[in-house]
């Protein structure tokens, strides 16, 4: 797509910017350069190999009766360009004052609609990121407490690595007792069986400060035990942990339409077909009833309501929008359950939070040291003396 879009911009700016400058001053430009064989040769390229991701699906669309966007697009620009065509061919064919080729309408609603569709896959890519960086939260081994020893868990050594087995996490099944050491992360959700830890939670909560864990407590896949070992038993696994169940929401919301979007989709169903029929009556009208040459004059604008109607925003704004906006809500930490609670956000006019730790980043840092007549380097180097055996979170910012 950023091929096909380069290229689109690449041939099709020159035919633009001239052709718009000749309409606004004539003098302005040299006549070669509003030559219709130049803008023909320049935008060909542009019609059938920029066009082509286009018309292999307006077209076929069109012949099994189910036009959508890409088929009035695909119409519109097709329009444009044999009518062009003849114009360069010709002209005489057509009346005076309607000699005039639309090349530069094709490729700039060629190369727009790509533009369109890049931003959705670049907003496609960005949620797939952010997916994946959730994913990769996720530890692929886990300490799995053998078979002899899980029935004595209170009678035996767990921490020994003679009781104990690195197996990958996808080989983990509900029941299984696991180890969890200090400063790894915890492999599954799950319910603590023995010891006492505290744990980082942030990654779910948002808060910084560590939660102590004891026999009975529910742990969360993929958060930090910062103190302490633990025995936990699985009671979550693979797709049914909370961790996969944030990283499917993400994907869920990119794949549920918005209301507005069903309005378009429903709406471009009937407004593909009523633009093929106005430009059919338009040139019944005009060759029943124009001036001479009827055939002519009829053609013109036929083919001019074709050509307005195709950059339709109808089909393009919505989906684009929605597609960026929860692409950028996963790469800054925010999640849409759904396109339209994206689409009702625009309702919202007060956020209600239920703790300070909602909107932090559960990551302290050291922003100012205030000395008051202590040098700031001494109060500092006596700070990081005292807190250097903590593990409490502001401990490690210092």
């Amino acid at each position: 797509l950023t091929k096909l879009v380069i290229v689109g911009a690449v041939l099709t700016l020159p035919v633009f910017a001239v052709t718009m400058l000749h309409m606004a001053n004539p003098a302005l430009v040299p006549h070669w350069m509003v030559n219709p064989w130049l803008q023909a040769i320049l935008i060909t390229p542009v019609m059938f190999y920029c066009g082509r991701p286009i018309h292999t699906v307006g077209f076929p669309a069109l012949a099994h009766r189910s036009p959508d966007m890409n088929s009035l697009v695909s119409l519109g620009t097709s329009a444009a360009y044999l009518y062009s065509l003849v114009t360069c061919i010709a002209p005489w064919v057509f009346p005076e004052g309607s000699r005039e080729p639309y090349f530069e309408s094709v490729g700039a609603v060629i190369t727009l609609v790509l533009v369109g569709r890049l931003l959705e896959a670049k907003a496609r890519e960005g949620t797939g990121k952010a997916v994946q960086s959730l994913i990769r939260l996720r530890p692929r081994t886990a300490h799995k407490l053998n078979a002899t020893s899980a029935d004595n868990v209170d009678g035996i050594e767990w921490r020994n690595p003679a009781h104990f087995t690195d197996t990958d996490i996808d080989a983990i099944v509900t029941g299984d007792l696991l180890i969890v050491k200090n400063g790894e992360r915890v492999p599954t959700d799950g319910v603590i069986v023995a010891g006492e830890t505290r744990i980082d939670e942030s990654m779910i909560t948002g808060e910084s400060k560590p939660v102590s864990k004891t026999a009975g407590d529910p742990v969360t896949g993929a958060t930090v035990l910062l103190k302490g070992d633990c025995v936990m038993r699985a009671t979550q696994v693979g797709a049914d942990t909370v961790l996969s169940q944030i990283a499917a929401m993400v994907a869920r919301a990119q794949a549920t339409k918005a209301p507005v979007q069903q309005l378009a989709d429903k709406i471009a169903r009937y407004f593909v077909p009523a633009v093929m029929i106005i430009a059919i009556w338009t040139f019944a009208i005009w060759v029943s009833l124009g001036p001479a040459p009827q055939l002519a004059h009829a053609l013109v604008t036929a083919v001019s309501v074709l050509i307005i109607a195709c950059p339709c925003a109808l089909g393009l704004a919505t989906p684009v929008a929605i597609m960026v906006g929860t692409g950028v809500g996963a790469k800054n930490g925010v999640l849409f359950q759904s396109a339209e609670a994206l689409e009702n956000l625009h309702n919202v006019n007060a956020v209600i939070m239920d703790k300070t730790g909602t909107v932090t980043e559960g990551r302290p840092v050291v922003t100012d040291v205030k000395s008051f007549g202590v040098e700031s380097g001494d109060l500092l180097s006596l700070a990081l003396s005292l807190e250097s055996r903590s593990d409490h979170p502001l401990a490690d910012a210092i």
